[in-house]
This record gives C-alpha cells, sequence and structure tokens, in this order.
C-alpha cells in the first residue's frame, strides 16, 4: 500500500548571493528527514518491508545528480524501544526504486521508521544541496519456511486476512546556524515538523499478505501463484524469462524425486492454489 510522499533536505532556505548582507543571516540551512510511526496491531509478530521511489534527475549527467539519489547519501533507521538499527536500501537497477531490507515488528507493538540525510556529508558546504523526493510504500512480504528444499522455495503470505496497522508519517526539520560546524559555541537551532497526508486517508489501515510465490534457484525471478492464475515477478523491473524454463529450473531443482514433488504439490494444495506438478 502507498503511505505518503516524502522529502529529504540539506540545503538553504533561500539563495545568500541574492539577499542583501543585512538579510543573509536568515538563509540558514535546513536539515529535513522522513519519519514513518508504524503500530502492528496484530496478536502475532510480523515483517514488514517498506520501498521508496524517488524522483531522478532528468540529465544524471548534471552537477548536482549525485546529491537528488539515496544511496551513499542518506541512512534508513529502524527503533522500537532500543538501540537504532541501522536497515538496508538496494536500488533496482536503475530506476528510482528502493527495496529496504526487511524488518520485524513484534505483536501489539510499535517502530519508528527514519529516512534521514548524511547531515555530516552535507553541513558544511552550500554546493551540492541535498534535495530528494519522492513516495513510500508498505508491504507484508511473503514468508520462506520449511524443512525440504520444495517447500524452502515457496514463499508463504505471513497472514491469510489483511492485517491492521497504525501509520503516521511525518517530515521533521532542524535549522543550522550559519556558522555551523566551524564554531563549536553556535546554538542557533530552531525544530519544526509536520504530519504529511497519507494515502489512506486515514491512521488505521489494512495491508494484505504478498501472494505466495515458488522461487528459481540461482534466479531472481519467480512464479506469483493465486487461485486460478500464475504470473512471472522479478524482483527486477526489466527482468525477463521464460515461463517454460522456469518450471523446468524447479523440476530441476527436485532432481524429480516422487517425494519432493510430493511435498511440493502437498504444500501449492494448502495454499488453495490449482497447480499440481509432475515428473515427465
Amino acid at each position: 500500500m502507498e503511505v505518503s510522499t516524502f522529502e529529504l533536505l540539506v540545503k538553504r532556505i533561500a539563495p545568500r548571493v541574492a539577499l542583501p548582507p543585512a538579510a543573509q543571516p536568515v538563509a540558514r540551512r535546513i536539515v529535513q528527514g522522513y519519519f514513518l510511526t508504524l503500530s502492528n496491531l496484530e496478536t502475532i509478530d510480523l515483517r514488514y518491508r517498506l520501498e521508496f521511489r524517488i524522483s531522478l534527475p532528468d540529465n544524471p549527467a548534471q552537477a548536482d545528480a549525485v546529491t537528488r539519489i539515496l544511496e551513499g547519501n542518506t541512512f534508513l533507521i529502524f527503533d522500537i524501544a532500543g538501540s537504532n538499527n541501522t536497515l538496508s536500501l538496494t536500488r533496482v537497477g536503475t530506476t528510482g526504486r528502493y527495496i529496504s531490507q526487511e524488518f520485524v515488528i513484534p505483536a501489539q507493538k510499535t517502530a519508528s521508521i527514519e529516512l534521514l540525510p548524511d547531515v555530516v556529508r552535507f553541513a558544511s558546504q552550500d554546493d551540492p544541496a541535498l534535495e530528494i523526493r519522492g513516495f513510500v510504500s508498505l508491504f507484508l512480504p511473503r514468508i520462506f519456511t520449511g524443512t525440504t528444499l520444495p517447500e524452502r522455495l515457496i514463499g508463504r503470505p505471513q497472514s491469510p486476512r489483511p492485517v491492521k496497522v497504525l501509520l503516521n508519517a511525518e517530515i521533521r526539520g532542524t535549522f543550522l546556524p550559519n556558522d555551523f560546524p566551524t564554531n563549536p559555541a553556535s546554538t542557533d537551532f530552531d525544530q519544526i515538523n509536520y504530519s504529511l497526508a497519507l494515502a489512506s486517508g486515514k491512521a488505521l489501515n489494512e495491508i494484505e499478505s504478498e501472494p505466495p510465490r515458488i522461487l528459481v534457484p540461482g534466479s531472481s525471478v519467480g512464479l506469483e501463484l493465486t487461485p486460478g492464475a500464475v504470473r512471472m515477478s522479478s524482483a527486477s523491473d526489466s527482468a525477463a524469462a521464460d515461463l517454460g524454463a522456469m518450471i523446468a529450473g524447479l523440476m530441476v531443482s527436485s532432481n524429480g524425486n516422487g517425494a519432493n514433488l510430493e511435498s511440493l504439490n502437498r504444500s501449492l494444495a494448502e495454499l488453495d492454489l490449482p497447480v499440481t506438478m509432475r515428473g515427465m
């Protein structure tokens, strides 16, 4: 589900060169980050994933293009009631899509997830400034469990029904003194924060678990399975695969072993999916 938009900044609120000398002190830098509060309202622990889609620069060769992407410029932080943990962000190809590391929120617990600029890198310079905007999506990913190889290749929904979450999205910013960080005695800091409109228009939301997926060993491409339908899916936006080759790969992973195929078909039946595999 889509959550909200976001905007990250480490930038002066106005160009100092365009202001008269007397007005230049007001052109302080603003450091602005994205904060998402997420509550798991269910009575079971659940695993989540975030995805960020940013607006890429029109011209990748432009001077400030490197400050308009997430990698190398930001941190994704996760915290419930202890120390902060850094989550990895993986960019999909050359697109503006970034997939977060999955994280677990225990039953009835609330987490804070923060996408923050690398202040140390940008706070002491005017050019280039950091400026990134996009939108955030929340997922309830399928999980891969089981004791046999076929079972480990089938991603299962975490819940047979939509799960409830509470969401709150905010932008929080800090205005830095003009002589920061060169003057350690400078204390002219101010802060702002404001709530962002949620895409659903409400704080209480329901998320459906991702559908079952069969992985082919050694491939990022899989088969997503829903009753009456089978479709190819991939971690890559541009991946292309032949359906027959994928199924053949899955059969090879079972080594033609009848017991393994029986286990695989039993797993498919438990998911109420009209799909059966057999050796040739």
